[in-house]
């Protein structure tokens, strides 16, 4: 969220999840989250919020902001966080499971202090079997070649993938066959997301494109 460059006199901006929680019993998210206070008065917030009503009202699950919210002094320059200055945040949502539609929305709320960071986003249920998280998900070759296969452990076939580009465009979405994706033959070079939904994770996969 470049708060850095805008000032959006204190309104929202939403990044949304929808996914459904039918059959699961349990529900957890985490996320890794960096942020530097511009300083003064210019201060931010960073809320996550769910929803099971299509988005006419939400539930407030995590509320940071300024200090708090903060991993890394303050700073008057455009904040990039280095390896170190990241947090992991960890969230039940035990409390939403077993509905037909929720949305969980990252919402900033920015007075042109400094950028929020948000990455690794993992949404993990418990249906019995055993827990798929980001590290036990391998995803590979990557980077690779626009198109090339990619291959898959630690995922059941038939998972839901989409695949977005940098700006948060939707490239395209399929179901995983066989464990391989095609990585499209007119993809441009670059950062792309992979994001893997199965009947009992939500995972998000950095690749690169050359």
């Amino acid at each position: 969220f470049n708060n850095f460059d805008y000032d959006s006199q204190g309104t929202d901006d939403d990044m949304n999840i929808p996914f459904s929680t039918l059959g699961m019993s349990t529900l957890s998210l985490s996320f890794d989250v960096a942020y530097s206070q511009y300083g003064g008065q210019y201060s931010d917030t960073l809320e996550v919020l769910v929803s099971t009503d299509c988005g006419a009202t939400f539930t407030s699950m995590f509320l940071k902001g300024g200090a708090t919210l903060g991993t890394a002094p303050n700073s008057s320059n455009y904040f990039i966080p280095t390896a170190t200055q990241w947090r992991t945040e960890n969230i039940s949502l035990s409390s939403f499971v077993n509905e037909e539609k929720v949305i969980v929305a990252f919402r900033n709320d920015g007075h042109w202090g400094n950028n929020i960071y948000v990455d690794n986003i993992n949404i993990t249920s418990d249906l019995g079997n055993d827990e798929v998280t980001e590290k036990s998900l391998s995803v590979y070759p990557n980077p690779i070649k626009a198109g090339n296969k990619l291959m898959f452990d630690g995922i059941e076939d038939g998972a839901r993938l989409k695949l977005i580009d940098p700006n948060g465009k939707l490239i395209l979405q399929e179901k995983l066959i066989h464990l391989e994706f095609k990585i499209p033959e007119n993809l441009s070079p670059g950062l792309y997301w992979l994001n893997i939904e199965s009947n009992s994770v939500i995972v998000n996969k950095k690749i690169i494109v050359r």
